[in-house]
């Protein structure tokens, strides 16, 4: 899914005009002088082929220093989870299926990221915010299960009726 929205990820990540002179040291910078980092998780290994993405190594026999840099990335995940687990908590717009307006997605998606960047500001993360992101996070993969099955049901009655009426 990922890689079928490269184009759009690509746009986000794009340095705008006056950030070229803020600090800059991670992985690929040489490669991708002009874009941001995206910090994903092992599942996404092979995105830094065309895509400036810092996850850690997968394997069990790892250098010390891929260890160490796996450590790293790890702890920057934990801030990201914590605040996505945040984002959830105050917004259960972004945790439930999506049943308004698509259009309006993605401004109300920013003013919940705005809204969720000033209370962390008076309000630090926690652990309790990552575990909040998990579960909403198994919430929604069983919500997209429960539909998957529904549809499977709905598509089995139908091909039962319509072969009920060609016997007939």
């Amino acid at each position: 899914m990922f890689k079928d929205n490269k184009s759009f990820h690509q746009a986000k990540m794009a340095k705008l005009p006056g950030e070229e002179v803020l600090h800059d040291d991670g992985p690929l910078k040489e490669k991708f002088p002009n874009e941001w980092a995206i910090l994903a998780d092992k599942e996404y290994q092979g995105l830094a082929n065309y895509l400036r993405c810092i996850h850690p190594k997968k394997g069990r026999s790892l250098s010390r220093a891929e260890e160490t840099s796996n450590d790293q990335i790890s702890s920057d995940r934990v801030i990201v989870e914590n605040y996505l687990g945040r984002l959830n908590v105050l917004w259960r717009i972004t945790t439930d299926k999506y049943r308004w307006n698509e259009s309006l997605y993605d401004d109300v998606f920013r003013l919940s990221v705005a809204l969720t960047n000033f209370h962390v500001s008076i309000s630090p993360l926690r652990e309790q915010n990552g575990e909040w992101y998990r579960q909403s996070q198994h919430k929604l993969i069983q919500l997209g299960l429960k539909i998957k099955e529904k549809r499977r049901l709905a598509q089995e009655k139908y091909r039962a009726k319509k072969r009920q009426t060609s016997l007939d």
